[in-house]
C-alpha cells in the first residue's frame, strides 16, 4: 500500500509541475507578444472595436505625416516665389542691386524719365543704356521667371512640370510703333496685357505662338491659374502665380516698349515719347501688382505654417493615443521574461529532483 501511495503522490506532483510549466509557457508567450506587438496586443486580437480604433489612429498619423510633407514642399516653393518678387535691397548698387523682379523697376523708370526729358540727346541716352546691357536685364528677368524648386517651375501655374514658361525675351518680336501702326500697336498691347480674355497668352509665354483652341474657337489655357494644396481633405490653400500674372505682363510689356524706344532714330520723337509714356504707366502698375503678389505669398506662408503646426499636433496627439494601446514597455517585458525563465528553470529542476528521489525509493 505504501508503494501505491508513493506512486500516486509522485504522479500528482508531476501533474502539478506540468500544469505549472503550461501556465508559465502561456505567460511567456503573452509577454513575448506584448514585447513585439504592444502590451495590449492579446486584448486587441479579441476585441475588434479597439483594433479598429488603433487602425484609425494609425491612418490619421500617416495622413498627418503626408500632409506635413506636402506642406513643406509648398513652403519651399512659396518662399522661392516670394524671393523672386522682392525689390532691391536697401543701399545696394551695381550688380548686387537686383534681388527680385521689383528690383528692376526703379532702374527702368530712370531710363524712361531720362528719355522723356525735353531737349534729350537721343544718341547719348541710347549709348548710356546700351542694347547689350538692356538684353542682360531681359535675360536676368527670364531666369527669375524660370525659377525652379526641384523639378518644378514655380511661375508656370498648374503646368509646373512643363518646359520653362518664359521664352527667350531677347528675341521676341519688336512692338509696332504707336503712331505709324496705331491699330497693330493696340492689338499688341491688348494681347500682352490679356485684356478681356483671361485665357489668352502674352507673347513671352513659351506657347504663345502655338496654343490649343477650344470648341468655341476661344483660346483654352490654364497658365494663369494658381496651384492648389489640399490638407486634411478639408483645407484648400492656393499658392503661387504664373508668368502670365497681370503685374508680370505689365513689367515685361514695359521692358519691350523701352527696348523698342531705344532702337528708334532721333527723328522718331513722337513714337519714342508714346512708347516711354506707356512704359512708365505699366511700370507704375507693375510695382503695385508685384507688391500685392508678394503680400499674398507672405499670407500663404503664414497659412502654411499654421497648417504645419496643426498637422504636427494631430500627429503627436494621435500617436500618443496609439502608444497607450500598442506601445511595448521593453524594460518591463524584459524583467517579466527574465523572471519567467528563472521560474521555468526552477520548475524543471524540481521535477528532475523529484523523479530522482522517487526512483531511489522504488529501488
Amino acid at each position: 500500500m505504501a508503494y501505491i501511495s508513493n506512486r500516486t503522490s509522485h504522479y500528482a506532483s508531476n501533474f502539478e509541475s506540468l500544469r505549472n510549466l503550461a501556465e508559465k509557457s502561456t505567460q511567456y508567450r503573452l509577454t513575448s507578444d506584448r514585447l513585439v506587438n504592444g502590451r495590449r496586443f492579446p486584448e486587441l486580437s479579441a476585441y475588434r472595436t479597439q483594433l479598429s480604433e488603433v487602425l484609425t489612429y494609425q491612418r490619421t498619423v500617416e495622413r498627418a505625416k503626408k500632409d506635413g510633407t506636402r506642406i513643406n514642399k509648398v513652403l519651399a516653393i512659396t518662399n522661392a516665389y516670394e524671393i523672386a518678387l522682392r525689390p532691391a535691397e536697401a543701399n545696394s548698387i551695381g550688380a548686387n542691386r537686383v534681388e527680385g523682379l521689383q528690383g528692376y523697376i526703379e532702374p527702368l523708370l530712370q531710363i524712361v524719365r531720362e528719355g522723356l526729358q525735353p531737349g534729350l540727346n537721343v544718341e547719348k541716352w541710347q549709348n548710356d543704356n546700351g542694347q547689350g546691357d538692356f538684353d542682360n536685364r531681359l535675360r536676368a528677368m527670364q531666369t527669375l521667371l524660370n525659377t525652379k524648386v526641384g523639378e518644378r517651375y514655380i511661375f508656370a501655374g498648374r503646368r509646373y512640370a512643363e518646359a520653362p514658361p518664359v521664352r527667350n525675351l531677347v528675341n521676341l518680336a519688336d512692338p509696332p510703333l504707336p503712331v505709324a501702326a496705331a491699330a497693330d500697336y493696340q492689338t499688341f498691347i491688348e494681347r500682352n496685357l490679356l485684356l478681356n480674355n483671361s485665357n489668352s497668352l502674352a507673347d513671352h509665354d513659351k506657347d504663345a505662338l502655338d496654343v490649343p483652341i477650344g470648341n468655341t474657337g476661344q483660346v483654352v489655357y490654364s497658365a494663369h491659374l494658381t496651384s492648389v494644396l489640399q490638407v486634411e481633405d478639408r483645407q484648400i490653400i492656393e499658392y503661387g502665380a504664373s508668368s502670365n500674372a497681370e503685374p508680370i505682363n505689365q513689367l515685361l510689356l514695359a521692358v519691350r516698349l523701352i527696348k523698342r524706344a531705344l532702337q528708334l532714330t532721333p527723328a522718331e520723337i513722337d513714337d519714342r515719347r508714346a512708347l516711354l509714356n506707356n512704359a512708365e504707366g505699366y511700370l507704375d502698375s507693375s510695382v503695385t501688382g508685384l507688391r500685392r503678389l508678394r503680400q499674398s505669398a507672405a499670407r500663404v506662408v503664414a497659412t502654411l505654417q499654421v497648417a504645419q503646426e496643426r498637422q504636427l499636433e494631430v500627429q503627436l496627439t494621435t500617436q500618443t493615443l496609439v502608444d497607450r494601446i500598442t506601445a511595448a514597455d521593453t524594460t518591463q517585458a524584459g524583467v517579466e521574461l527574465s523572471a519567467l525563465a528563472q521560474q521555468f528553470s526552477a520548475t524543471l529542476q524540481t521535477i528532475e529532483t523529484r523523479n530522482s528521489l522517487s526512483l531511489a525509493n522504488i529501488l
